[in-house]
């Protein structure tokens, strides 16, 4: 099987790419001896010798030294000359490419605001791209390289993250990523774990706008690889799905968490927080808010506990206008719900201010008549049942068919409406025939 794809074009022989990398070596040092070492090398009768990749390897530390323009084709070339030596040698192939990725980890710049004509964090990125798509999709040299893009992007400050961020997220479609190792011999425990390093780094890393799209990422990699979860006990999966549950219980955009159900027999009592984070979610998904006030009052003083009690709130709500019987709720019923005072002014306002907020995240749409102290609901975008299991019980099943039941009759009416604006259009039609004709 061959060690790269066919995707290479070089205009020389594999002897004269290798005298046009030397030449550039020279260049940068301004003198012949390397490309003299190398000639005396490649005049070995029998096949090239450790030392002659050696100092390809070394010569790397010299190319931060090229413009951005210069740099990618002379990694490519450099590239070339290992695959085309080595194709017979997977071993020995892996093993000096993993050396290379080594340089470039460190001939990459510590900051991206640099000349414009300089080494830049998006040269090593794209040269880093290519040797990955050069690369024959079984080895697991991708995995390698995907790991050293993060290493790389963590050199840089806070700031500097945030500027290049862009170039980072296309790494976090879930399915991107694991398409590409699902060929290859990565182990489900190095691609967990990596979705961990990544989705954290972007979270830590990025705006609010970005925090949902790492968000997904832990989502998506847990729940598509959770059978090998359920026998794993490795405590950095165990981190990997506290930080899901950290950023899930505390994300005041993440409202209905009853698919995380689904973790909640992972229990490790060496990671203490893990269990508090799961009692919290099984509270959360299944208990009254007097319940989950409860327990929350118990748990660790935590300034994100205001946020998880005011999404608990948010969900009650939801669960109030799923499962009342009429589509208009009066203030009072919700402020019992919401366990506030209806009598009195400031939790009036409140009631009022939770249900705009739930309108701005797209979970009700809906009319506030303050006149009449109610909320009439069109429609329930974020559909909780509580039920961390995700299945439905019978009366969710009721619901469903009263609901179907609500629309076949409002699409009648409508029927109806069109068909008697129809008839009356056509006696109209009629009758002015009728006048004209008498005329």
């Amino acid at each position: 099987m061959s060690l790269v794809n066919d995707c290479i074009v070089i205009d020389a022989d594999f002897e004269g790419s290798v005298k046009e990398y030397a030449s550039i070596v020279d260049q940068i040092n301004r003198n012949k001896k390397f490309s003299q070492k190398i000639s005396t090398l490649l005049k070995n009768d029998n096949a090239l010798p450790k030392s002659f990749y050696n100092e390809l390897i070394e010569s790397g530390l010299l190319l931060k030294d090229l413009s951005d323009r210069q740099f990618e084709p002379t990694l490519n070339l450099l590239f070339y000359i290992f695959s085309e030596s080595l194709k017979d040698s997977e071993e020995v192939f892996n093993y000096f490419l993993k050396k290379l990725l080594d340089i470039l980890v460190q001939v990459c710049p510590q900051t991206n605001l640099i000349k414009s004509n300089g080494l830049k964090f998006t040269n090593i990125l794209s040269t880093l791209t290519n040797f990955f798509n050069f690369i024959n999709k079984s080895s697991t040299l991708r995995f390698e390289i995907l790991k050293k893009i993060l290493q790389i992007f963590e050199k840089f400050n806070q700031k500097e993250k945030h500027e290049i961020l862009y170039l980072i997220v296309p790494l976090a479609d879930s399915n991107a990523y694991l398409n590409y190792l699902n060929d290859s011999k990565t182990s489900i425990d190095d691609i967990l774990k990596f979705s961990y390093q990544l989705s954290k780094l972007l979270y830590s890393a990025s705006s609010s706008s970005f925090n949902s799209i790492s968000f997904n990422l832990l989502k998506d990699s847990l729940l598509k690889n959770i059978i090998y979860i359920n026998s794993n006990s490795d405590n950095e999966i165990n981190q990997h799905i506290d930080f899901l549950l950290e950023v899930s219980l505390f994300d005041e955009n993440q409202i209905d968490l009853s698919y995380l159900g689904k973790f909640t027999y992972i229990t490790n009592h060496s990671v203490k927080r893990l269990n508090q984070n799961i009692a919290l979610l099984n509270s959360y998904n299944a208990d009254s808010l007097n319940d989950f006030k409860t327990l929350l009052s118990k748990s660790p003083k935590n300034t994100n506990n205001d946020i998880l009690l005011y999404k608990k709130q948010l969900l009650t709500l939801i669960q109030l206008a799923l499962y009342s019987p009429s589509k208009t709720l009066s203030f009072k019923q919700i402020s019992n719900s919401l366990n506030l005072n209806f009598a009195n002014t400031d939790d009036l306002i409140k009631i009022q201010l939770i249900l705009i907020d739930s309108i701005k995240k797209n979970l009700l749409f809906g009319k506030i008549d303050q006149l009449n102290e109610s909320f009439t609901v069109y429609k329930i975008n974020c559909i909780s049942t509580g039920n961390p299991s995700n299945n439905l019980d019978k009366k969710d099943w009721i619901h469903i068919l009263h609901s179907l039941n609500n629309w076949k009759s409002s699409i009648r009416e409508v029927k109806e409406i069109v068909e008697t604006s129809q008839l009356k259009k056509s006696n109209l039609t009629s009758n002015n025939s009728k006048q004209s004709v008498a005329i």
